[in-house]
């Protein structure tokens, strides 16, 4: 239940709840980490701390294995200085592209929160059902993703973060698509992304924001 995130955004709208901590990693993952703070909080009555930030623990591939991989297969590829690399993401879906971006560790539970993601330019219709229908297999009545840097409330109706991408918000009025990318143009299921927690993503949405005036 707690990964509906349709139902998440309704509680922050709707109730006098205007902050939502979601445990990401549901099932028996999760399930251990709830039992580890029902013993740290309950049974030793440890003082209650903000929930945990572990976006990002999963285990990391090293550019070196990702050299050797690609080596072993003969796939043609190009290293990049970081400023290089943030130009080329940036254009890339300016000019119809869809890109992956792996980067640093695995995300903690069922959302794609930049370590490996698949982006492409929100405006642009085929780009992001390309994305959704023939890469990821994705129903067109599910809310689009968006990320968004810093404070997300300029484009969005609501006022604290949604680091897991765990809750919908509703898009204000000024700022929905001329040409909808899904059937779900009102709402979005949102990622905010701060430069402490990840810097090259954070600075990839920057640079396209700089082009477009649009997050991401």
């Amino acid at each position: 239940m707690a990964l509906n995130c349709v139902a998440n955004g309704r509680v922050i709208r709707e109730t006098p709840m205007k902050d939502l901590f979601v445990q990401p990693a549901a099932g028996d993952a999760g399930g251990a980490v709830g039992v580890a703070h029902y013993i740290y909080n309950t049974l030793h009555k440890r003082p209650r701390t903000r929930g945990l930030d572990a976006r990002l623990p999963g285990p990391r591939v090293q550019g070196r294995r990702i050299k050797s991989y690609l080596d072993s297969r003969g796939v043609p590829y190009q290293a990049l200085p970081r400023a290089e690399l943030l130009r080329t993401d940036r254009r890339a879906p300016l000019q119809g592209n869809v890109i992956g971006c792996s980067r640093g560790a695995w995300s903690s539970g069922r959302r794609a929160l930049g370590g490996r993601s698949i982006l492409a330019d929100p405006r642009e219709r085929e780009d992001a059902r390309h994305a959704d229908m023939k890469i990821k297999f994705r129903e067109g009545f599910r809310p689009s993703r968006r990320r968004a840097r810093g404070k997300a409330s300029e484009w969005f109706d609501i006022d604290c973060d949604s680091p897991y991408m765990l809750l919908v918000a509703q898009v204000r009025e000024g700022k929905r698509p001329s040409r909808p990318v899904t059937t779900s143009t009102t709402s979005a299921r949102l990622q905010t992304v701060t430069r402490d927690e990840s810097p090259l993503y954070y600075d990839l949405i920057a640079e396209f924001e700089k082009i477009t005036g649009c997050p991401s």
